[in-house]
């Protein structure tokens, strides 16, 4: 059975700690693939987010040298409020012999059984995380407790991280700050040709 995980998100800017994160956990579980799926309207964002063509796009530079990596625009197809739930049906019906892993950033993690349809979400995939900043391994190992216990597949990886945000990062060239060593050089590039985030 091949093992496929889908990774969503806003990246506003997809960044190096995103990749890192994926890239550990892809190693860790021997997956076939990862797909990010940058979402179109999230649930859980209040602010503004830019335009998903431009997020989109940033996506497939950076991703573009990992032949494991995969870019997919279904939830901005579908339009929306971007439901995890919704995807990962989608994403089924592509792959149905596949088991579907949900990469997870470790905020997100804590609060998933709020998650629309949390039910059927946990029963399609293994929720994946890991910290991705200082003392957050004691957390998550503490809420994957309370998941097990309630039979809820999951599994945290304690795997190296870059501590970066995509509000630094959206921060720091509105400061005229270098994000050289935050984002892809093409990602970087990108963001300066179409004036993101000024």
């Amino acid at each position: 059975m091949k093992k496929i995980a889908i990774y969503g998100g806003t990246f506003n800017p997809i960044h190096n700690g995103h990749i890192n994160f994926a890239l550990g956990i892809y190693n860790m579980i021997d997956l076939s693939k990862v797909i990010f799926i940058p979402n179109n309207i999230p649930p859980h964002k209040k602010t503004h987010i830019d335009i998903a063509s431009f997020r989109l796009d940033m996506c497939k530079i950076a991703l573009d040298k990992y032949p494991f990596f995969e870019v997919s625009d279904i939830e901005i197809k579908r339009g929306g409020i971007s439901y995890t739930i919704d995807t990962l049906k989608q994403v089924k019906l592509l792959h149905p012999d596949s088991q579907l892993y949900l990469i997870v950033g470790s905020d997100m993690f804590v609060t998933i059984e709020n998650w629309k349809s949390s039910k059927e979400i946990f029963d399609l995939s293994i929720i994946c995380s890991a910290p991705r900043r200082y003392g957050e391994i004691k957390m998550l190992n503490e809420y994957s407790d309370k998941l097990n216990k309630n039979s809820i597949r999951n599994m945290i990886f304690n795997i190296p991280f870059i501590d970066i945000s995509s509000t630094n990062i959206r921060n720091n060239i509105k400061s005229g700050k270098d994000i050289s060593r935050m984002v892809p050089e093409g990602v970087k590039d990108y963001i300066y040709e179409n004036n993101l985030y000024v």
